[in-house]
């Protein structure tokens, strides 16, 4: 039997000798597991992308992405033990609120053999600003540029009007101006 040492089992093979019955015991590792929902309606939000990184020490390499199935639900498994951060990657019907960090980055904490559960992401569709952009008679402008600021003075989002004037911003938070 050979017991791993720091997860690492050395063996070593000498030419023309035969080493039988030997039983090398592995574990399946630790799961990371949640769900993105949409925080008005708790319905699950399908196929969206997350991505995982190794926050302990050594760094994974190429952590492999994953995504959400039909009801939300996402995990990663065959994790090292050792804590874990669990970013979502953007939606564009769901705004980023990157004062919120918990709406786009969670950390987690993987255990050999363990699932850890509830790493959850509910997310919000936000507001919407909509109108028509006229003139001095009451035309619609066509090509007009507007910008919603975020409360920290940065640009929240921004469109062009219509040919009419029309224009709408979605994805709001409150407070934009």
């Amino acid at each position: 039997r050979l017991v791993p040492v720091d997860g690492r089992v050395n063996v070593e093979v000498l030419a023309g000798v035969n080493v039988e019955n030997v039983l090398l015991e592995l574990s399946a590792g630790g799961e990371i597991a949640g769900r993105v929902s949409d925080q008005e309606t708790e319905m699950g939000i399908a196929g969206a992308e997350l991505r995982l990184s190794y926050q302990s020490g050594q760094g994974l390499g190429d952590t492999p992405n994953t995504h959400t199935d039909a009801q939300g639900y996402y995990f990663f498994s065959a994790l090292r033990s050792g804590q874990y951060s669990v970013r979502r990657q953007a939606l564009p019907e769901y705004p980023s609120n990157y004062d919120r960090r918990d709406e786009f980055e969670q950390t987690a904490v993987a255990e050999i053999g363990e699932r850890t559960e509830g790493i959850d992401f509910r997310l919000s569709q936000g507001m919407l600003i909509s109108g028509i952009v006229v003139d001095e008679a009451g035309d619609g402008l066509s090509g007009v540029q507007l910008l919603a600021f975020s409360p920290n003075g940065g640009i929240n989002s921004n469109t062009t009007s219509r040919a009419n004037g029309a224009f709408a911003i979605a994805g709001l938070r409150p407070n934009t101006r």
